[in-house]
């Protein structure tokens, strides 16, 4: 299973991951409980969402027709880089679980 959360700031401290996420589950939100999530004329987007896409179309770096979860949070990495260039030094993603893989791509070569 795979969650991918809007920006729960508001719920800060009283609300633990854990508990909503599937025992083999993924999480990915805009930011943590402290951040803000911005969207961004230029990327015509919110900065996380554009990113998150990005990494599910374009995620898998090391060819094997799946987006592991490291390779989707390198383009996460981007997504706070991009932030912080824009001057949103609060906007932090986050993507957590216990899953590897988050998808696999089917084979479309017959």
């Amino acid at each position: 299973s795979i969650l991918f959360l809007p920006n729960l700031n508001f719920l800060g401290p009283f609300l633990s991951f854990e508990l909503i996420i599937p025992k083999n589950g993924l999480y990915a939100s805009t930011t943590d409980a402290k951040g803000k999530s911005y969207s961004d004329d230029e990327l015509k987007h919110g900065i996380f969402t554009y990113f998150l896409a990005q990494g599910l179309l374009f995620g898998d770096k090391d060819r094997d027709k799946k987006i592991e979860k490291w390779e989707l949070k390198e383009f996460l990495k981007k997504a706070e880089e991009y932030a912080r260039k824009k001057g949103y030094d609060d906007q932090r993603p986050q993507i957590k679980g216990k899953i590897h893989t988050v998808i696999e791509m089917p084979d479309v070569t017959r």
